[in-house]
C-alpha cells in the first residue's frame, strides 16, 4: 500500500503567481452571472413603453450596443405620469431595471424629451451590465468568490 500526502491551499495561501494562474483560468472559462437578468431588464423596460429591442451586443472587450425600434412617434401621446406608471408596473425587480427607471425620470425632469430620456435610460442599463461583467472578470471578484465558496487549490493554482 502507498499513502500520498497532498497540500491544499485556500486562495489567500497561494503565491501571487498561483493566484494569478487561478484567476486567469476563471476568466477563460467564465460564464457571466446575472447577464440574463440584465437583458431581461432591457427588454422589460423597453416593452413597458411599447418599444422592442431589435438587436444588441454586450461584452467587455468590444463594442456594446442596444438597438430599438423607438422613433419619435412611439412616444406621442404618452404623458410623463402615464409613462412612469407603465415603467413602474412592468418592473422585474432587478437593479438594472431600477437604474433605468431612475435615469428615465431624471432625464425627463432635466430636458423633457421622452425619446432621449428613454435612450439615456437604455444606455445607463447597458453600462450597468457591462460594468458588472467587467467586475466578474476582476481578480477582486474571483478572490471574493473563492473565499466565500471555500475553494481549495493545489500549490500551482489549479482548482481542486
Amino acid at each position: 500500500m502507498r499513502v500520498l500526502s497532498l497540500n491544499v491551499y485556500s486562495f489567500n495561501e497561494l503565491s501571487e503567481e498561483a493566484q494569478k494562474k487561478a484567476w486567469e483560468k476563471h476568466v477563460n472559462h467564465l460564464e457571466y452571472v446575472w447577464v440574463d437578468e440584465g437583458i431581461d431588464s432591457l427588454n422589460k423596460f423597453a416593452g413597458a413603453l411599447g418599444i422592442k429591442i431589435t438587436n444588441y451586443e454586450i461584452g467587455t472587450y468590444g463594442r456594446s450596443f442596444v438597438h430599438t425600434n423607438a422613433d419619435r412617434d412611439a412616444f406621442r401621446g404618452i404623458a410623463l405620469k402615464k409613462a412612469v406608471e407603465m415603467i413602474v408596473d412592468n418592473t422585474n425587480g432587478y437593479c438594472v431595471y431600477e437604474t433605468m427607471k431612475d435615469q428615465f425620470i431624471k432625464s425627463m425632469k432635466d430636458h423633457g424629451d421622452m425619446k432621449n430620456s428613454f435612450l439615456e435610460a437604455i444606455d445607463v442599463g447597458l453600462q450597468d451590465i457591462v460594468k458588472d461583467m467587467e467586475y466578474q472578470e476582476s481578480l477582486e471578484y474571483f478572490k471574493e468568490m473563492a473565499e466565500c465558496n471555500e475553494y481549495e487549490f493545489y500549490d500551482n493554482g489549479n482548482l481542486i
